[in-house]
């Protein structure tokens, strides 16, 4: 049943990818990102996402076992984990001196107070220095461990306190789809870190949460990064949705997600 997962996965994702794609470049106003036209196209959209969603949430939850199958090293895991951990710890290094930068005296609207966005960027330099250190020890062959478990706690700590500040700044969530999809993402990929805590701990009956979180964040983190892409390739730069390190960020866990996520669906029962 994951494997039914994986497989809907795979075809909601790419159909929604080329829809936002089309959206994004032919009918989303560029600098507030609401739609303007596109008929057909913007009820679809959410259809296949939703539907996509379902399918993935409905047969992991069919599959009988959850306690076998746990997560073994692989090279496609150890190079996104690796490739996640240079991305969140070079994208918080760009941040943080424009964090540190921020006025003590000056007055901050719809985003996070200039400590907590220290304490954010901070944050996520350890989480990508935890990541490089986790893809170390699959390369190593090291088992899955408690520490390990400790560990992956502090990106989701680090991710929570990053999906509050690009939460609190965006102006309309539920009709601007840019932002409504993020948010999403935002939510799932929480979701998905603390279950990857658990797995990289050994934890008995974690298998199903990371295969539905992982697959869910990278739906929706996939379907966004391919429409800002389209976006930015036709249209150039200056135009509504996330900005280019956070694309950079999503892109990569998206990848690292279902790399995980997939690992799992495809591994035997025990």
């Amino acid at each position: 049943m994951y494997r039914k997962s994986l497989k809907i996965f795979c075809g909601a994702t790419a159909a929604a990818a080329i829809l936002r794609a089309l959206l994004k470049v032919l009918y989303i106003d560029l600098e507030t990102g609401f739609y303007i036209g596109g008929g057909v196209l913007v009820y679809l959209l959410p259809v296949v996402i939703i539907a996509g969603a379902a399918g993935i949430v409905f047969f992991a939850y069919a599959e009988k076992s959850d306690s076998a199958g746990l997560l073994r090293g692989n090279r496609f895991i150890e190079i996104t984990m690796t490739l996640l951990g240079l991305a969140v710890c070079g994208v918080s290094a760009l941040r943080l001196p424009k964090a540190l930068a921020i006025s003590s005296k000056a007055v901050l609207v719809n985003c996070l107070p200039k400590w907590l966005q220290v304490a954010e960027h901070a944050l996520g330099m350890i989480s990508g220095f935890v990541f490089l250190y986790l893809a170390f020890c699959l390369i190593s062959g090291a088992k899955s461990s408690g520490i390990h478990g400790m560990a992956a706690l502090i990106p989701a700590i680090w991710q929570t306190i990053a999906m509050v500040d690009r939460f609190i700044s965006f102006r309309e969530v539920a009709t601007a789809s840019d932002q409504l999809i993020e948010t999403l993402y935002l939510v799932c990929a929480t979701l998905f870190l603390l279950a990857n805590a658990r797995c990289l701990a050994g934890m008995a009956k974690s298998r199903r949460r990371c295969v539905i979180w992982g697959l869910l964040a990278s739906h929706l983190g996939l379907v966004l990064a391919a429409g800002q892409v389209a976006a930015v390739v036709v249209l150039g730069s200056d135009i509504s949705g996330p900005p280019m390190l956070q694309n950079i960020l999503i892109l990569a866990f998206s990848v690292y997600a279902v790399s995980l996520s997939a690992s799992l669906a495809l591994s035997n029962n025990e």
